[in-house]
């Protein structure tokens, strides 16, 4: 199984962040990016991340939007199959 992924830029980031990796992931599984910003709270924008993101999903977050991830992590009761941590100089899954 082929799980979506979830990308949550940084602050003040977009999708265009992620360009290099959409466009090698989604010719495989679809790729969603969540916007972050509009909300005034980590919680809030874990919220509607969560409200918008598959049932089942890999969730992949940089930056303020690394953030975010830990938080939907902690909203759900179960870890998600996949998950990513990244750092400018290695991509650790975990």
């Amino acid at each position: 199984m082929t799980l979506p992924l979830v990308l949550l830029p940084g602050m003040m980031c977009d999708a265009r962040l992620f360009g290099p990796q959409i466009d090698a992931f989604s010719a495989a599984r679809v790729v969603q990016v969540a916007p972050i910003g509009g909300h005034d709270s980590v919680a809030a924008l874990a919220r509607e991340v969560l409200l918008h993101a598959p049932p089942v999903f890999a969730l992949l977050g940089l930056s303020m939007g690394g953030i975010v991830a830990m938080e939907c992590l902690r909203r759900l009761n179960s870890d998600p199959p996949c998950r990513f941590n990244i750092d400018p100089g290695r991509i650790v899954a975990f």
